[in-house]
């Protein structure tokens, strides 16, 4: 390098007047890092700048035919939603499943469970009122519903309540029935009565008076009284109450769940930040099944309480904790139970769960409102133990903010909810124009977090001029939706307002009767374009300046290509001038070197002489 700069020195000093900064020197037609070249232009080596390739050949391996394939376009489709929701990125890479193209990001009045479609859910009414504060209890006979509030118990015949004295002037604190009759704790007794009578229920047990947590239950037909810390088994006569088969050592421990587990009676509860299910297995004594003592199955981890748990189609322990939905697994084979992971994520506790068919249904807030979320039981997504899920029925005009409190089915397995402080929630037999249905997809961005223009979109389904579906759109730092289209017309391809960004949201808004099928959108790159330039240069050990002067020396040509080849072998970024050319310094790596050179170096001595190809891949 210390004769090249020798070289230099020797050269015309850089453009004077007006010129740029950093020119070249007006004997050099081409700088490249510091290194003199002269240009070697004719037909047969011309100067060229092209567009360097911004979308790589594409192979379309999609499950669906063609996502890469449509003459350039990057293609993103989804065809049927019946995975669940929960999913922040169509495209992740930290765990990507083909379950997640069926899945999205949250909805609101919306069922998404019939593969391929996704239609508005029945709307709900409030079928009886109840006390403001009041929590609400729901059980369900073959043709009765009974409903409990803290001062009222009232019975349901398909077609008007009718009310029962329940016995006590005190508040009902916990309820539950055995399939005949119904039970009712308050803090002076356990009360009794038949389901289908129009008695006032009788005391069958005192209780002392004070007030403490209670939950009642009824499982492996034994009526179960969880009172402060203890956990009493009714199955003798009263009004004395038996010995405590259990007493938790922490005083504050509250009971909130009893009910049936494979080998016993499970019960949930919890104190402070800790909360365990424990099992009272059931064991053959002389032929007469025996209630054990109560041990621990299964731990939370801190902080997290089970508030209402069900135990469902076998093998599933559902747990409703303060911050979630958990699937546990229960092996028969080892009888034991494997804490699962947290299914749902909710804005609220789950306090009430209840399944029906293959799909469980907690009680919750879903988008700042009181609503229901539904598990798909039937198959988990992963084997981690993830299920899929969805917001699921919500509850008639106007946000409720109450805690659902209980959740039960009629005899056809419509969705009854009891809501604290509201009431009794029916579902309806049809969709209720009058509430919003809308489903929101992962935010999409087709495997890359490269820029992208996003031009078009297409919808598909069952749409016309009354039953439409609004498309709106969101992109990165936008906090709202922008409407993009009214989609009347199955097949509907229109523009997308938002600009080029990493990532594209939509939001589906469905009219009465509107059905979605399947939505696709199409995007390109959007990153700054590339160019290529291609330069021709003399490359010897000897040149003659643009003033006619030569100069050289020995090796002067080998040594420049062996720095340019450093140069290339190590993608160093460089700057490039070359005036009459272009008018700046262009800051670039080299892309490839071709060099040729006809004849022999030993001829005359004429060591390196040739042409080099030298491209460029502009960086800015």
């Amino acid at each position: 390098m210390a004769m090249i700069d020798t070289i230099l020195d020797q050269l015309p000093s850089p453009l004077g007047g007006g010129a740029a900064v950093g020119a070249a020197p007006t004997d050099i037609d081409v700088m490249v890092d510091q290194l003199p070249f002269w240009l070697a232009i004719d037909p047969q080596q011309p100067y060229q700048r092209e567009t360097a390739q911004y979308q790589r050949q594409q192979v379309d391996q999609q499950p669906e035919a063609g996502e890469q394939s449509l003459a350039g376009w990057w293609t993103r489709s989804q065809m049927s939603f019946h995975f669940g929701a929960g999913l922040k990125y169509l495209d992740s890479t930290a765990r990507p499943q083909p379950e997640d193209r069926l899945r999205f990001d949250t909805c609101r009045n919306v069922n998404p469970w019939t593969p391929g479609q996704l239609t508005r859910l029945n709307g709900t009414t409030l079928n009886k009122a109840t006390p403001a504060g009041e929590l609400v209890w729901l059980e369900q006979t073959d043709t009765l519903l009974i409903m409990a509030s803290q001062s009222k118990v009232s019975v349901w015949n398909g077609t008007s309540w009718t009310d029962r004295n329940y016995g006590s002037a005190n508040p009902i604190l916990a309820f539950c029935i055995d399939g005949a009759n119904y039970y009712a704790a308050t803090t002076d007794g356990v009360w009794k009565d038949t389901i289908a009578g129009a008695t006032t229920a009788t005391k069958v047990w005192n209780l002392p008076g004070t007030s403490v947590s209670m939950c009642l239950g009824f499982a492996k037909q034994r009526l179960m009284l969880g009172m402060g810390a203890a956990v009493y088994v009714l199955d003798v006569a009263g009004p004395t109450l038996p010995t405590p088969k259990m007493t938790h050592p922490v005083s504050t421990w509250v009971w909130t769940k009893f009910f049936d587990g494979p080998s016993g009676i499970m019960a949930s509860g919890y104190a402070g930040l800790q909360s365990c299910v424990y099992n009272f297995g059931l064991t053959d004594v002389s032929g007469v099944p025996t209630l054990g003592a109560g041990l621990p199955i299964i731990t939370l981890p801190t902080g997290e309480r089970v508030l209402s748990a069900v135990f469902y189609i076998g093998s599933l322990l559902v747990l409703g904790t303060n911050r979630g939905i958990r699937v546990c697994v229960f092996s028969g084979f080892y009888g034991t139970t494997t804490l699962g992971p947290l299914v749902v994520l909710t804005e609220a506790p789950v306090t009430a769960l209840a399944g029906f068919d293959r799909y469980v249904w907690g009680g919750t807030r879903v988008n700042g409102e009181t609503a229901l979320v539904r598990v798909d039981l039937s198959a988990p997504l992963d084997n981690a133990g993830h299920y899929a899920w969805s917001p699921d029925l919500v509850f008639p005009t106007g946000t409720w903010s109450e805690t659902v409190s209980s959740i039960n089915f009629t005899s056809t397995g419509s969705i009854v909810a009891g809501v604290q402080s509201r009431g009794v929630v029916f579902e309806g037999t049809a969709p209720d124009d009058t509430q919003a249905s809308w489903l929101q997809t992962a935010k999409i961005r087709m495997g890359t977090v490269e820029d992208k223009d996003w031009p078009y979109a297409s919808v598909r389904g069952t749409v016309s001029a009354t039953s439409t579906i609004q498309v709106d759109t969101r992109g990165p730092g936008e906090t709202n939706f922008s409407p993009a289209r009214t989609v009347t017309a199955n097949g509907d391809r229109f523009g997308i307002p938002t600009g080029r960004g990493e990532w594209l949201q939509l939001r589906f808004t469905l009219a009465s009767q509107a059905v979605l099928n399947s939505y696709q959108v199409q995007a390109l790159p959007a990153g700054r374009r590339q160019r290529l330039i291609s330069l021709p240069l003399w490359v010897g050990d000897y040149q003659i300046t643009r003033s006619g002067v030569e100069v050289g020396y020995p090796g002067f040509g080998k040594e420049r290509m062996d720095d340019l080849e450093i140069l290339e072998a190590t993608g160093t970024l460089i700057t490039v001038m070359c005036p009459a050319l272009f008018d700046e310094a262009v800051l670039c790596v080299i892309e490839r070197m071709t060099y040729v050179q006809a004849h022999d170096p030993g001829d005359q001595g004429s060591g390196t002489g040739g042409a080099l190809q030298l491209v460029l891949r502009t960086t800015s």
